[in-house]
């Protein structure tokens, strides 16, 4: 576009000169060989003129139509990008609505035979019958939460952990070393590995006035008699 502009410039320029030398002929400064030659190269400057002036026009419709072109490209891209968003939004609102749908389904058969468990209890003379029938819904109740990678552990025994456990108390115990998981008061869970509910336990901590081992060693010493 530049390099056509340019030549558009240099031929106006060659024109003038030459409307500057058809002045000068009329003046009487030139001859008429002179003046048919700057006659012909008038009429191919005028020509090749209009030729430039054809194509600059031509590429400023061009250049007109590349940018319409690139406008209305730019408008349908915003365009699927905003239904895109919208489209987006509302699979994500309506997966947090039925994220749980599974789960539901899954826990819905529990939840018939236990409201059955219960509807039984109420005419049951056996109570063992009753009981065996609630640890069946219990049983099945687990294996569904686990098929969802949800797992209960155990703190019994367990060296205290304040990233698994919840103090709820702190007892003297002869029992059990200090430090250590002496109750469980609610079981702690993990979902796909990760915490999801600390065990609530008791833990253990040393009877008031016990003497650990290394200080009663360290009493034994310091008693012991003088040796000569």
């Amino acid at each position: 576009m530049r390099d056509k502009v340019d030549e558009l410039k240099q031929a106006l320029k060659a024109k003038k000169d030459i409307e500057t030398g058809q002045r000068a002929k009329n003046i009487g400064i030139s001859d008429p060989e002179e003046e048919s030659q700057l006659q012909k190269i008038v009429h191919e400057l005028e020509a090749k003129l209009e030729e430039r002036e054809s194509e600059l026009k031509k590429a400023q419709e061009q250049a007109q139509e590349q940018a319409q072109e690139n406008q209305d490209k730019y408008l349908r891209l915003y365009a699927e990008f905003e239904n895109f968003r919208k489209r987006s939004q509302k699979e994500k609102e309506e997966l947090g609505r039925y994220a749980h749908e599974q789960v539901i389904k899954e826990l819905l058969p529990i939840l018939d035979d236990f409201e059955r468990a219960l509807s039984h209890a109420e005419i049951a003379q056996d109570v063992k019958v009753l009981v065996e029938g609630l640890k069946m819904v219990e049983k099945q109740m687990v294996g569904a939460l686990e098929r969802f990678g949800l797992k209960s552990f155990s703190a019994l025994g367990e060296t205290f952990n304040p990233h698994l456990h919840e103090a709820m108390a702190h007892q003297a115990s002869h029992e059990h070393a200090p430090d250590t998981v002496m109750a469980e008061y609610r079981r702690g869970y993990t979902l796909h590995g990760k915490l999801v509910r600390p065990a609530l336990v008791a833990v253990a901590k040393k009877p008031e006035g016990e003497q650990t081992p290394d200080n009663m060693a360290g009493e034994a010493e310091i008693f012991s008699p003088t040796k000569h």
